[in-house]
């Protein structure tokens, strides 16, 4: 590459990066940037999460699942806050790492997961239940910056092991996407991509079946009911090892169906990386 192409190259990647704060900050003219916990107005000095509520929330801590990441310990479900640095609201946050085990959570006992391991941060409960519900639902796409953040910082020790070269979020069929105004995996995934530096798939994993709500089945009825739910299109490249990224975990049967679909277009490992454990 001549010195010339390599300014032009430099000079477009800073423009670009330009333009994305002009447009954040329209954005934020517009539409406040809200705080994913307690709905709340951020100020300038808080990217994703106010100062209170960043003290306040718990990660998932103790001995966890080798293969989901489920806690082992209902005395240790919660672990250390998302706490402030001195310098309030910047990116960098401070988790202690959960305790690797070497053993299977009660679900994981019995189930033939296909994915070879996953991590989440937080417990599906009380406010960030809230958080999710109104994500998904309530218009409130923008509360997906805060959930990568929080897969990246917690997840670190997984995602170096790991070494993931695509994340692929769960689709939703295109009819329950337009009802809801976005897919919620999609979003986490893509603030998560940011973080890690790892790109994501979306438009060439699918779901070409509009299955029932999983919340309202059984573990049997789950796997059932998302069998040949998704497809790749022609022309995707998937590599060898995959991150899938989801909102909620429950017994892992879109995960597994998922990863089923990714090893059979080219994937050795796939791994999962959800929000929320149920």
């Amino acid at each position: 590459m001549s010195g010339q192409e390599e300014e032009r190259k430099t000079a477009g990647k800073t423009t670009g990066k330009a333009a994305e704060r002009i447009r954040e900050r329209i954005l934020s003219a517009v539409y406040p940037r809200r705080c994913p916990i307690c709905d709340g107005i951020l100020s300038d000095g808080e990217p994703f999460i106010c100062r209170e509520c960043a003290g306040k929330i718990r990660f998932i801590r103790g001995p966890v699942c080798m293969k989901c990441g489920a806690p082992l310990t209902e005395q240790q479900e919660y672990g250390a806050g998302f706490q402030e640095e001195p310098d309030a609201g910047q990116s960098s946050r401070k988790v202690a790492p959960p305790e690797e085990t070497a053993e299977f959570c009660p679900k994981c006992r019995t189930a033939q997961h296909i994915f070879v391991q996953g991590f989440a941060p937080f417990l599906y409960r009380g406010e960030i239940r809230q958080s999710l519900m109104r994500l998904k639902y309530g218009n409130r796409a923008e509360y997906a910056r805060f959930f990568g953040k929080a897969l990246a910082v917690y997840g670190q020790p997984w995602l170096e092991q790991w070494n993931v070269q695509l994340l692929v979020p769960v689709p939703v069929h295109p009819s329950r996407e337009r009802k809801r105004g976005c897919n919620q995996a999609a979003e986490i995934a893509r603030a998560l991509g940011k973080e890690i530096h790892v790109p994501m798939e979306e438009d060439g994993v699918c779901r070409v079946k509009n299955t029932k709500p999983q919340k309202e089945l059984t573990g049997r009825m789950r796997r059932r009911n998302l069998q040949g739910a998704f497809q790749i299109r022609a022309g995707t490249r998937i590599p060898a090892r995959v991150l899938i990224v989801d909102d909620i975990f429950t017994t892992g049967a879109t995960v597994d169906e998922l990863a089923r679909t990714l090893y059979g277009y080219g994937a050795r490992e796939v791994y999962a990386a959800c929000a929320s454990m149920d």
